[in-house]
């Protein structure tokens, strides 16, 4: 069963950021991100630490790169 990436907008969305994670943790060798939510290995070692701020700054990117990178399914 395929697993739907996490629906969140850091413009318009309210609250607590929500983790991207997909539960698909593989690093991809060629693109240096994750298969399952595109961050890289900076951005989920630092997620916790993050303020909001900066975890809306990271969704922002992690959509541009949905864009043109669709995020796997198992």
């Amino acid at each position: 069963m395929a697993v739907a990436p996490i629906q969140f907008d850091p413009e318009t969305d309210t609250g607590a950021v929500p983790s991207p994670c997909r539960q698909i943790c593989k690093l991809d060798a060629a693109r240096h991100h994750c298969i399952g939510c595109l961050r890289t290995r900076d951005e989920i070692m630092n997620w916790s630490l993050m303020t909001e701020d900066e975890k809306r700054t990271v969704w922002r990117e992690l959509l541009q790169r949905r864009a043109t990178q669709p995020v796997s399914t198992p």
